[in-house]
């Protein structure tokens, strides 16, 4: 049987998606909806999905059951995911559906991507309790505490008041060779990296942010 799950972010507007949700708020009833998220806001936690026929359909997050970009595309999380399935020697961990990573060699060379707690959907655990898990994790092994997010994150406002800053924002290139996905990832300001990616056929797809530990005074 198929686990119902949501694979879906704001960094996915601008796609075709197929979503199930509840008819109305605490209501058992389920519907679905296919087209394209045409927003996410992460004010009101309400998406927005354009069907063909032009009509609007207005989902708050609370009420998804399930959803999923429509093949061929990908969504973000799924290709943050494969970028983490790739072969590496990080130390990792998992909280709910977060990653913990730490790996001392890239740590050194400044590899955010290799040691930072990837950080999206459910830790599975109240926000300020996941985030000393983090802390703990990485002051174990003399590392600093950094999060990565898909960007925007519906989290920004809560990381923000905890004093999670973003440190760098980095922009994924995806493309297709026959049946084999490929990417790239650039720091947004690094102009010829993400060229070079542009010249070997890749195209952007979604950004990354990552945050720093909380600075010294400001509440977690």
């Amino acid at each position: 049987m198929a686990v119902l799950a949501v694979r879906i972010c704001p960094a996915d507007v601008g796609r075709r998606v197929t979503v199930r949700h509840r008819c109305e708020p605490g209501r058992p009833t389920l519907t679905d909806v296919v087209g394209e998220l045409e927003s996410w806001s992460a004010t009101t936690g309400d998406l927005v999905i354009r069907r063909r026929t032009g009509t609007r359909a207005r989902i708050s997050t609370a009420d998804l059951v399930a959803a999923r970009v429509v093949a061929p595309e990908r969504s973000a999380l799924q290709v943050q995911a494969a970028i983490d399935a790739a072969p590496h020697r990080a130390v990792r961990e998992t909280l709910g559906d977060w990653v913990l990573r730490a790996a001392v060699e890239s740590a050194a060379a400044g590899d955010l991507w290799a040691c930072s707690a990837r950080a999206d959907g459910d830790p599975g655990v109240p926000l300020d309790d996941a985030l000393d898990r983090v802390d703990a994790f990485y002051d174990s092994r003399d590392l600093p505490p950094v999060l990565q997010l898909v960007s925007p994150t519906l989290r920004e406002a809560d990381l923000a008041a905890r004093g999670w800053l973003v440190q760098q924002r980095s922009l994924v290139l995806v493309g297709r060779r026959g049946d084999r996905w490929e990417w790239s990832t650039a720091a947004l300001a690094d102009h010829a990296a993400i060229a070079r990616a542009r010249d070997a056929g890749l195209t952007p797809h979604h950004e990354v942010e990552h945050r720093a530990r909380p600075v010294a005074g400001l509440p977690r």
